[in-house]
């Protein structure tokens, strides 16, 4: 069974032990390639995949997922950190091309209420929680991950969360 994890769009960032895939030739890279056009793997070659800031940069997030899904074993785990929508980071970013939420990943675990594109694959959701700086140590994250909807139409922008975190579990 592979052990490798896959961190994809790690730039200066990748994390040992893991095969590195990035655009740009940083050091530590292992593999460059344009995630956008696929990614250049076996089926089932990783037991792990992960995304720091890379889902906001995607043409098309559901083909995106449904590469890492290919990739992933059955079973395999995703973990997604992405900019919370109402963070600065999110919007500063001119190649930031996605502006997500808490919710956002729903659509690719059977959990949103409308699926406007039929996918070959499915994700598991096993967990996710918004991040936030200093302040939410003020009891704001705590209560905005217990009512993350009312949190996002009312209170995002009063307090903004800083990132989106999410772990999948792939299902074959």
């Amino acid at each position: 069974m592979p052990a490798c994890i896959l961190d994809l769009g790690c730039g200066r960032g990748k994390l040992p032990g893991t095969v590195g895939l990035d655009l740009s030739p940083h050091p530590g890279v292992d593999v460059l390639a344009d995630f956008s056009k696929g990614l250049p793997f076996a089926s089932g070659s990783f037991a792990r995949a992960r995304l720091c800031h890379v889902a906001e940069h995607a043409p098309d997030l559901a083909a995106l997922l449904g590469e890492v899904h290919r990739v992933l074993i059955p079973g395999g785990l995703i973990h997604i950190i992405t900019p919370h929508f109402s963070s600065a980071a999110s919007h500063t970013d001119p190649s930031h091309r996605l502006h997500l939420g808490l919710f956002s990943f729903d659509y690719f675990c059977g959990l949103a209420v409308d699926d406007f594109k039929p996918l070959g694959y499915r994700y598991q959701m096993l967990s996710r929680r918004l991040i936030f700086g200093r302040g939410g140590g003020l009891g704001v994250a705590a209560w905005a991950n217990r009512h993350g909807r009312f949190y996002e139409q009312h209170l995002a922008w009063l307090w903004p969360a800083l990132e989106v975190e999410v772990w999948l579990k792939a299902i074959k």
